[in-house]
């Protein structure tokens, strides 16, 4: 049987007992996601960076540019989440979802441009939504 908080048998010292242990978990989650969203964008930097390094003499100015521009913007984007970890992620989500909202024509050649920070600034709003999923990984 779940009390609820205007339950008359519980008195008021667990109560707030209940509501600090509430905030406390509130707290861990969100700390948990924010360190998760770091983890990401280091990530993301370190592939970059991994693609510039592996670009061959041979590589078109054009390719060059795409992978130099995503290292930039994973650079960029390690430092929004390093600042704001929970609010980077949360712009993530955001322009993804306008990024939905964009006619056909114009994802399509988004698409083309679309880089690995993207991705990863996805995957660090995904795993601050999992984050509130029980898992079986210790920390």
């Amino acid at each position: 049987m779940m009390t609820t908080v205007s339950d008359p048998t519980i008195d008021d010292e667990t109560l707030i007992s209940i509501e600090l242990f509430n905030q406390y978990l509130k707290e861990t989650e969100a700390e948990t996601r924010a360190v998760k969203a770091v983890a990401k964008a280091e990530r993301a930097k370190k592939d970059a960076a991994t693609a510039v390094s592996k670009l061959s003499n041979d590589a078109s100015a054009e390719e060059k540019a795409v992978v130099e521009s995503k290292y930039r913007e994973s650079v960029e984007f390690l430092a929004a989440v390093k600042a704001d970890p929970l609010g980077a992620t949360n712009k993530a989500r955001s322009a993804k979802a306008d990024e939905a909202k964009v006619p056909q024509d114009e994802a399509s050649s988004e698409e083309t441009t679309a880089g690995t920070t993207d991705d990863y600034a996805e995957d660090a709003a995904e795993s601050a939504d999992s984050a509130d999923e029980p898992s079986g990984e210790q920390e």
